[in-house]
């Protein structure tokens, strides 16, 4: 075959391979891409990995923005549809509906900002005084305590004569402990340029956060409608359709765990400020308030809430705090078998095992986050699931 023959044969179009050639498509070529690329992952891992970790850094503004804005547009559209409602209703004219996104985002703001500084002003200053209260009582309930033993020896001998042995000398010991706590913010504030770089490091990011989540729910239509352009661009129409259809369903799923994580807590709360009403436990309102609060943590939130009110609870009684423990136990045992699975699955669509199942596996890998991200994220795949094998 002369070079004229081959020539011939590649202008026509043929390959040079033959007709069943891996060269004739771009199949061959695909794969050698795809290993290529495996190759040079498993090979730079590390410096992926460290790539990945800087541009998530660097982003990182941006991704709690996102969520802030996620979470504000659940309460801001309430909001508006109040601000519509009451403006069709009382007004004439429609003119004041072109306000309704500041009137919004502002409302929805003032509204968690007001949640949290009832929670403060509730609960902290209740937990200061307390611990101002109990350090001054101390001495006093070690007398008390001392007592006590000196008058029930014979049931516990051994307890007793450590009790009764113990001479403390209570002005040293508090000059130890402020010792201690002072040299503990030493160190933690020593370097004081340190300290307010991280300190103002964490602040910008979470007013840059803050500002992003605005600017994307002042400007949410136009941004859903660039989104669409640029899916109809790289995206098949067919492919746009599902792609849409999974979003949705995952943010029908976050939503309504998030409302329904409130509503529970909100149970929770007003079930913990009647129980301790009934058996007349100290400081009610306030701990039952903070159980709630808490309880936005999936089940183990209302545990963190019922260990502080243990140390307030002791403070005024030790056997009343051993009461309060264990109703928190029964409580929580109906809270997270009967009410959180109802009331949260039942708001995303899960069944009660899958929910424990995302709360054990998400707060295995990571932590309370995971615990918050893994029941409706599981909740979506659910329901995507249960749709296609359908």
């Amino acid at each position: 075959m002369d070079s004229k023959h081959v020539d011939r044969e590649n202008s026509s179009g043929k390959s040079p391979f033959g007709d069943n050639s891996p060269f004739r498509d771009h199949t061959f070529l695909k794969y050698v891409l795809i290993i290529l690329t495996a190759l040079l992952i498993f090979r730079y891992f590390g410096e992926i990995l460290d790539g990945a970790g800087l541009i998530l850094q660097v982003i990182s503004p941006l991704l709690l923005g996102c969520v802030l804005a996620f979470i504000l547009n659940l309460v801001m559209v309430q909001v508006e549809r109040g601000y519509t409602f009451l403006i069709r209703r009382f007004c004439k004219t429609e003119k004041p509906l072109k306000f309704r996104r500041i009137i919004g985002i502002v409302g929805s703001l003032l509204l968690i900002l007001l949640f949290l500084i009832f929670l403060v002003g509730m609960v902290v200053p209740r937990i200061v005084e307390v611990f101002s209260s109990t350090a001054q009582a101390l001495p006093s309930l070690f007398n008390a305590l001392k007592d006590f033993a000196i008058k029930n020896q014979h049931l516990f001998p051994q307890a007793s004569e450590y009790i009764i042995s113990l001479n403390i000398d209570w002005q040293n010991l508090f000059q130890r402990v402020m010792s201690f706590a002072g040299s503990g913010i030493s160190s933690v504030f020593g370097n004081a340029f340190s300290f307010i770089g991280m300190l103002t490091g964490t602040l910008s990011n979470l007013l840059f956060a803050l500002i992003f989540a605005i600017y994307i729910l002042v400007g949410k239509e136009r941004l859903a409608g660039q989104i669409n352009r640029v899916l109809a661009f790289l995206l098949k129409p067919r492919m746009q359709k599902e792609l849409r259809e999974i979003l949705g369903v995952f943010n029908r799923s976050f939503s309504s765990f998030i409302s329904g994580q409130c509503i529970e807590a909100l149970i929770l709360g007003a079930l913990c400020i009647l129980g301790m009403s009934l058996l007349r436990l100290p400081y009610a309102s306030v701990i039952g308030t903070l159980v709630g609060a808490t309880a936005l943590i999936p089940v183990l939130g209302a545990y963190i809430g019922g260990g502080i009110g243990f140390i307030l609870i002791f403070t005024v009684s030790p056997l009343q705090a051993l009461y309060f423990v264990i109703f928190l136990v029964i409580l929580q045992q109906l809270e997270g078998n009967l009410i959180y699975p109802r009331v949260v699955g039942a708001s995303i669509g899960l069944p009660g095992i899958w929910v424990f199942a995302a709360v054990t596996v998400g707060g295995g890998l990571a932590g309370i986050s995971g615990m918050l991200v893994g029941v409706p994220l599981t909740a979506g795949v659910y329901q995507l699931l249960k749709k296609y094998i359908r």
